[in-house]
């Protein structure tokens, strides 16, 4: 099988994975997987991201605070964790600042979601890395900080327009007709096959664009 699929968001760190992540992982390329970005959303899944990377040729890790966590930091030491996450990028495997942004569905900080978020911004640009950005209801502010710093990369969980690169944000999110089960990269075939029905093209055709579309964002050979 030719391998087109590029999973631009996946969290195999999730406990949902626990009892087979390395068969799962493993599988990967024989379902058509050419690459995948696993998003880190705190230091400890950042890590974890890393070793998944360091572990399979086809898995890149992309480093960051996730919005849902800024509750696990105590706003005196949000410096120290952005430089943890700093020390990270100098991998040569991780090839991005994420998952970062703002989440106005649950009940978070505010303040403390807009100081990570555009101290993630700012040193984005500062390395000139492409950010995975997290939109949840909170489009108007998470534009605003997007046309002042003007980063490169792609924006997750956004519902404002139609999206650039496929991503599973496995293991959510699982396409039709499989809503409800654990989702994996190898699902991406079926929202091509979606994505190429609205356009009349061929699922290859999705595939092979969007590969090449994250391959360019991520500075994947």
């Amino acid at each position: 099988m030719e391998r087109l699929i590029f999973d631009a968001h996946a969290h195999y760190d999730d406990e949902k994975f626990d009892n087979d992540r390395d068969e799962v992982l493993g599988s990967l390329p024989e379902k058509g997987v050419f690459g995948v970005i696993n998003n880190g959303t705190d230091y400890k899944t950042s890590l974890q991201s890393i070793e998944f990377a360091e572990k399979y040729p086809y898995i890149y890790a992309a480093v960051g605070i996730h919005p849902n966590s800024v509750t696990d930091i105590d706003k005196n030491d949000i410096d120290k964790e952005v430089e943890k996450i700093a020390e990270l990028l100098q991998h040569k495997k991780v090839v991005a600042i994420g998952e970062t942004g703002l989440d106005y569905y649950w009940d978070l900080p505010k303040e403390e979601q807009h100081i990570v978020f555009e101290k993630q911004l700012i040193l984005a640009n500062k390395l000139d890395m492409p950010v995975n950005v997290h939109d949840r209801e909170a489009h108007g502010d998470v534009l605003e900080y997007l046309r002042k710093y003007k980063p490169k990369g792609i924006l997750h969980s956004f519902s404002g327009s139609v999206e650039m690169v496929l991503e599973t944000d496995c293991p959510y999110l699982s396409p039709v007709p499989f809503r409800g089960k654990r989702n994996h990269s190898g699902m991406i075939t079926y929202t091509a096959e979606k994505i190429a029905e609205i356009k009349n093209i061929s699922a290859e055709e999705v595939l092979k664009a969007t590969c090449e579309n994250a391959k360019k964002v991520y500075n994947i050979e």
